[in-house]
C-alpha cells in the first residue's frame, strides 16, 4: 500500500486517477513484484492497487502465462474461470462461426500466426524444436532493427508532438509550449510534412491549406504550401508554422482543425489540434 500511495501521488498531475496509463503500468509492475511468482498473490496485489483493473489484471496474467504456461494458473481458478469464451463484446449471432469458442483455440490461432508474422517483419528469430541460442551479437543485431525507428524517435520526440499518417504524406504535429490557452493569447503550432509516395519524375504536391477555429480565434500563417518530391534527390519534407490567437473568450476545450487539400486527389486531409482553456 505504501508502494501504490507513492505512485498515485507521484502521478497525480496528470490526472485525477481515472485510468492514467504510467499509475496502471506501475500497479502491473508493482503486482509482479510483490506478488513473487505467485500468480494469485500478483494478480489480487495489482487488481486492489485500483484504477484501470480489467487491464492491469490481463497484464499480470499474460506476462505471468509467458514465464509459467496454464500450470502457473491455480488449480481452483482454472476449474471457476474455465476455458470456455464468455463475453458480451462479440455477437457470435451476427459473427460468423470460425469466432474461436475457448481460449486454447484462440491461443493456438494464435500461435500459429507467428511464423508468418515473423517472416512478414523480417525478424531475425527462427522458430525451431532445438534448444534455444541467443548469439553473442544479439545486442547489436537489436540496436541495428531498431536504428531508423529510433532516429525517427530522436527526430521527431518533443514534448506535445502527435504524428498522423495519411496515403500520400505523414505529418508531425507540435504545440509549442503545451495546449494551455488564455484570451488573447497566441500560441505557435508547427509541422513537419512529409512526402509518403517516392515520385521520380521531380513532381511536387501543391497543398491549399485552411484553418477551422473556435469563434473569435485567429491565425496568421501560410495558406499554400509545396511538398517536394520523394525521390534519390530530395527527401520530401517541409516545414509550415502558424501561429494562433485566442479571441476574448476562450472555452475549457478548443477544437481546431487544418485542412490541407492536394489538387491531384479527390479526399482532403483533416489534422486537429486540441487547446485547453
Amino acid at each position: 500500500m505504501d508502494t501504490r500511495n507513492a505512485v498515485l501521488k507521484l502521478n497525480q498531475d496528470i490526472g485525477n486517477g481515472w485510468f492514467e496509463a504510467p499509475s496502471n503500468v506501475s500497479y502491473t509492475i508493482l503486482g509482479l513484484l510483490y506478488g513473487e511468482g505467485d500468480f494469485k498473490k500478483s494478480m489480487i496485489i495489482a487488481i486492489n492497487c485500483g484504477d484501470d483493473t480489467d487491464c492491469t489484471a490481463a497484464t499480470v496474467g499474460a506476462t505471468l502465462g509467458i514465464l509459467y504456461g496454464s500450470e502457473g494458473i491455480p488449480a481452483d481458478w482454472q476449474e471457476y474461470i474455465g476455458d470456455e469464451i464468455v463475453t458480451i463484446s462479440v455477437a457470435k449471432g451476427d459473427c460468423c462461426r470460425h469466432v474461436p469458442a475457448t481460449c486454447t483455440e484462440l491461443t493456438e490461432r494464435v500461435v500459429r500466426l507467428t511464423a508468418a508474422t515473423l517472416l512478414a517483419n523480417q525478424s531475425a528469430i527462427e522458430l525451431t524444436a532445438a534448444e534455444s541460442l541467443i548469439p553473442e551479437t544479439v545486442v547489436e543485431q537489436l540496436l541495428i532493427g531498431m536504428k531508423k525507428p529510433m532516429e525517427l524517435i530522436y527526430r521527431y520526440h518533443a514534448p506535445y508532438t502527435f504524428h498522423m499518417e495519411f496515403t500520400f504524406l505523414q505529418a508531425h504535429v507540435t504545440v509549442e509550449e503545451g495546449p494551455d490557452i488564455a484570451p488573447g493569447q497566441s500560441k505557435k503550432i508547427c509541422l513537419r510534412l512529409r512526402n509518403n509516395c517516392p515520385v521520380y519524375d521531380g513532381m511536387p504536391h501543391n497543398l491549399s491549406l485552411r484553418w477551422m477555429l473556435p469563434e473569435g480565434f485567429t491565425v496568421s500563417g501560410k495558406t499554400t504550401l509545396q511538398l517536394p518530391a520523394m525521390n534519390p534527390h530530395t527527401n520530401g519534407t517541409t516545414t509550415l508554422e502558424a501561429i494562433v490567437t485566442a479571441g476574448e473568450h476562450v472555452e475549457p476545450e478548443n477544437r481546431i482543425v487544418l485542412e490541407i487539400v492536394n489538387k491531384n486527389r479527390f479526399t482532403p486531409i483533416y489534422i486537429p489540434v486540441f487547446l485547453l482553456g
